[in-house]
């Protein structure tokens, strides 16, 4: 059988299509009632997200994840415009770490540009300052997930 070009051999996936499964669920999540929310915090996420790359031998470290809660909750108390700018930084961050082969995991590297896209998504300061805060409940609890990785 013939390996496709940018196929994660386990998963059966392209980064493209992970990518576009973390945004469907970041999405959801956002934009869904308090009961969706409820449903995808604790069945979704870890089905979609944290049980697939819990599987992966590139999974973050905890260190890597709670680096990047943290810098993402830094971003949450600042409340002015430069709010979308370390928010687009975010993802900057993440690929630049992807490149240099400090972040392996596809699964993670599409959680965090699925954040920033989500939360950048509206256009204007309130919108992304409001989405921001409802993705601190996501990554929250993706936090908790992963804390035995």
């Amino acid at each position: 059988m013939e390996k496709q070009r940018g196929m994660h051999p386990k998963e059966g996936l392209t980064y493209n299509e992970i990518r576009e499964k973390i945004k469907e669920l970041i999405e959801s999540f956002l934009n869904g009632s308090h009961k969706d929310r409820a449903t995808i915090l604790k069945d979704t996420l870890l089905k979609e997200l944290v049980e697939p790359m819990s599987r992966d031998k590139n999974k973050p470290s905890k260190h890597q994840i709670r680096r990047y809660y943290h810098h993402f909750l830094e971003i949450l108390e600042d409340s002015s415009e430069a709010v979308m700018v370390k928010t687009a930084m975010l993802k900057v961050y993440i690929n630049y770490d992807a490149r240099r082969k400090q972040i392996k995991s596809k699964h993670f590297r599409a959680f965090i540009e699925g954040i920033v896209d989500s939360a950048l998504s509206e256009g204007d300061l309130n919108n992304t300052l409001k989405r921001l805060r409802n993705a601190q409940l996501l990554f929250e609890a993706f936090v908790g997930y992963t804390a035995n990785f």
